[in-house]
């Protein structure tokens, strides 16, 4: 039972860095939007 909690916990880490990765990903998404659009 406590190593099924390590790999969930592990896993969920994991999970949480290729969210973070994503959000980083779409914000820089947003900024170039943003600009590009600024300049028009």
């Amino acid at each position: 039972m406590h190593t099924e909690n390590c790999s969930s916990l592990r896993l969920d880490s994991s999970e949480v860095s290729s969210v973070q990765s994503t959000v980083n990903n779409v914000s820089i998404l947003e900024e170039d939007l943003a600009l590009s659009s600024s300049t028009l």
